[in-house]
């Protein structure tokens, strides 16, 4: 198993529990909805969508039809549950594919809405993410990108462990400005609690020592080192010092 193939089982199985794959409790979700105010028959595009729940929300709320994307099977076959079991006979309001972005998403400036939120790394990082979805929403439509930020400045430790991850990211005004430069226009932003995003890593750190005790696993002892390293820095780095946000902005007409 690769290092990346290992990473993404890990995933797999901290997120079995958590239909929002992000620190957000459900209020906060819906807060975030009803602020957007899509047309009627409007179209919306989720780029790493995982189990669809901010895209399902989406059409539970407003009559639009919207597209999820994300390379994660398991995640795209949860969201199509769950659009099922949400949505009922509007459940094909929500198509979701198992696959990789690419720039066929972006080109047309389709979409009312076009977000991403955690996975901008799989479009380049944030700066990329932000022009590729800017592409994607049509003159005067909606722009959100979910992403994190420093709370403060980070120590060393964090620094090194980031890469060039920790180059990348920006303070909370610096995440507007970025957008500013892009051409986008500021709308409204949720950021995550601090119990939120406690709740968040608890439940997926839950799931890999409940899995570990329940399952005949080879992989189990390496997947509770992994997950118990994870839980150390986030409690002794990230806690207090990385924040998350999504940030909505608009494209202008002109």
């Amino acid at each position: 198993m690769t290092s990346s193939d290992f990473r993404r089982k890990l995933s797999y199985i901290g997120h079995s529990e958590l239909a929002i794959l992000s620190p957000f409790a459900p209020s906060s979700v819906d807060r975030f909805v009803a602020a957007l105010r899509l047309p009627e028959g409007g179209r919306a595009l989720d780029v790493g969508c995982g189990k669809g729940e901010w895209l399902i929300r989406i059409a539970q709320r407003y009559a639009v039809t919207g597209l999820g994307v994300d390379r994660a099977a398991p995640f795209i076959e949860a969201a199509r549950t769950r659009a099922r079991d949400c949505l009922g006979e509007r459940a094909a309001a929500c198509e979701f594919r198992c696959e990789a972005s690419s720039d066929q998403l972006f080109e047309d400036a389709a979409y009312d809405l076009a977000f991403c939120i955690g996975a901008t790394s799989a479009l380049g990082g944030f700066d990329a993410a932000l022009a590729a979805l800017a592409r994607a929403a049509k003159p005067d439509g909606l722009v959100a990108i979910g992403e994190g930020f420093w709370e403060r400045p980070p120590a060393a430790e964090l620094h090194e462990a980031l890469g060039e991850a920790a180059d990348g990211m920006y303070d909370y005004a610096g995440v507007i400005a970025a957008a500013a430069s892009h051409g986008l226009v500021p709308q409204y932003a949720i950021t995550s609690s601090q119990g939120e995003w406690d709740e968040y890593e608890w439940s997926y750190r839950s799931a890999i020592e409940r899995y570990a005790r329940e399952v005949s696993d080879p992989d189990a002892p390496a997947l509770l080192e992994a997950s118990r390293a994870d839980l150390d820095r986030y409690l002794r780095l990230f806690r207090g010092t990385v924040g998350f946000g999504v940030f909505l902005f608009r494209r202008p007409a002109q």
